[in-house]
């Protein structure tokens, strides 16, 4: 049994026959039937388009699309930065196990929390340039759409 309420904006009844229009309708094209007006701009939100490129895209600053001329040479740059990060966990781990000071142990702990981070980030990132959307771009110099 679906509760009495209301469909969104309109004012008629949101009934068990009426509810699967609303679900169909309100995830459409923005402008079609509901639009979601940003409270701080007052502008209609504009939806992303949720293709694999897009959120391809959403993972790399456009920074890092620039200097990286290949998805290669992102890539690379991706598996260095992730090997200075495993290898920046290791020496910690083995100066903290080393040094036996209790300010060390502590700071060096802070920095793993950090590192922690970092390294599942950049794996993310990384796979994410392994999947379909990176392998139907252009090798050449890829800019955000």
């Amino acid at each position: 049994r679906v509760e009495r309420g209301r469909c969104g904006r309109c004012s008629t009844p949101c009934t068990a026959s009426r509810w699967p229009y609303f679900l169909d309708r309100s995830w459409t094209v923005p402008g079609t039937f509901l639009q979601v007006i940003d409270p701080v701009y007052g502008e209609p939100v504009q939806r992303p388009p949720n293709t694999a490129a897009s959120l391809l895209h959403e993972h790399f600053s456009p920074s890092e699309w620039q200097s990286f001329p290949t998805l290669g040479s992102l890539r690379a740059f991706l598996v260095s930065r992730l090997l200075l990060w495993v290898a920046l966990a290791a020496a910690l781990v083995a100066g903290m196990a080393y040094s036996g000071v209790e300010a060390a142990v502590t700071f060096g702990c802070l920095l793993l929390s950090a590192l922690f981070i970092l390294i599942p980030w950049d794996g993310v990132r990384l796979y994410a340039l392994s999947g379909p959307a990176a392998s139907s771009l252009v090798p050449a110099r890829t800019a955000p759409p």
